[in-house]
């Protein structure tokens, strides 16, 4: 039976209702991007951590692994809801998550160089001859290195706008969750500082300590898309 919430602002015990959480997960579910954020520029900020802190926001280090592997449990829950859905005749709903999976996929790939990361090759690339980095992989392409910068941002301000207009106008019975608001206002604090600072500077030493934050921002992306299809799912069968 779908839960009898009210509409515009639910309290969050009944949003929890909805997904079948327990209060101490989804606690722990709108937690983790603060406690995460601030934990990494605690690091960041105290010399005597710092290498520490950028250690784990280097490349193949502890962020990017998990976003990686965050964007893999997002394309393998939407394969597998698409394949429900397509099952139960919604064939329309079905394509359009399927959609959401292969995206996923596909920027998984990505954080990988689609596999020359973690093979430790050195493949023959079709963008070699322009790729910042020299590997196999396109956020990295000219103009298009220039611009990832700001994809955490926009999806970041798609995601509080959906929740906001409708997730929250429904008491959650559709829409995107709206367990992952902290995600994104997380998401859009940082990365909207670190491109508005790029073209008007305001402390050089807090400027470059909130760039460093890039890749914690893409993992929160990666971690909203897994939650979002789990939560997703989740209340779905629940509704049936």
């Amino acid at each position: 039976m779908t839960p009898t919430l009210e509409p515009h602002r639910p309290p969050a015990a009944a949003t929890r209702r909805v997904y079948g959480l327990p209060a101490a997960l989804a606690r722990t579910i709108t937690a983790f991007p603060v406690a995460s954020a601030a934990i990494i520029l605690t690091l960041l900020a105290n010399p005597a951590t710092h290498a520490r802190g950028e250690s784990l926001l280097a490349e193949d280090h502890l962020v990017e692994n998990f976003t990686f592997i965050a964007y893999f449990i997002a394309a393998g829950l939407g394969a597998a809801w698409a394949l429900r859905l397509r099952r139960d005749g919604s064939t329309r709903q079905a394509l359009g998550i399927a959609a959401i999976g292969a995206i996923c996929f596909g920027l998984g790939m990505e954080e990988i160089s689609w596999g020359q990361r973690v093979l430790h090759t050195h493949w023959p690339s079709l963008f070699g001859l322009e790729n910042v980095q020299a590997e196999s992989n396109l956020h990295n392409i000219g103009v298009l290195h220039d611009w990832s910068s700001w994809y955490p941002c926009v999806l970041g301000v798609v995601a509080l706008v959906a929740i906001y207009s409708h997730t929250r106008r429904h008491g959650d019975r559709t829409g995107l969750p709206s367990l992952l608001l902290p995600y994104a206002w997380v998401v859009v604090a940082f990365s909207a500082y670190d491109n508005f600072t790029d073209w008007v500077p305001v402390n050089m030493t807090f400027d470059t300590l909130i760039g460093t934050m890039d890749e914690l921002n893409e993992m929160l992306v990666a971690f909203a898309f897994a939650l979002g299809l789990w939560l997703a799912m989740r209340r779905e069968t629940r509704q049936r």
